[in-house]
């Protein structure tokens, strides 16, 4: 493998860290939306951030998690 193949394929290793991690930290913004409506499918903030979450992510984010991020973006 020469030194240019080694450091394309590094490149794109890096590339694909990086958009996955950027990925992972989707987070819906809950601040203007109201439980229990059309809008957040008729679901709890916590429970429509947890699952817009896993539809972005392919991952489930804990409640608990979930809970400290609907209550920093509402401010409590």
């Amino acid at each position: 493998m020469s030194k240019l193949s080694k450091v394309l394929t590094l490149s794109g290793l890096l590339l694909v860290m990086l958009s996955s991690m950027a990925t992972a930290q989707t987070v819906v913004n809950v601040r203007q939306m109201k439980p229990f409506m059309p809008q957040t499918n008729y679901m709890s903030l916590l429970g429509y951030l947890r699952w817009n979450y896993f539809m972005t992510n392919h991952a489930w984010i804990n409640v608990e998690e979930a809970n400290r991020l609907v209550k920093a973006q509402l401010g409590n």
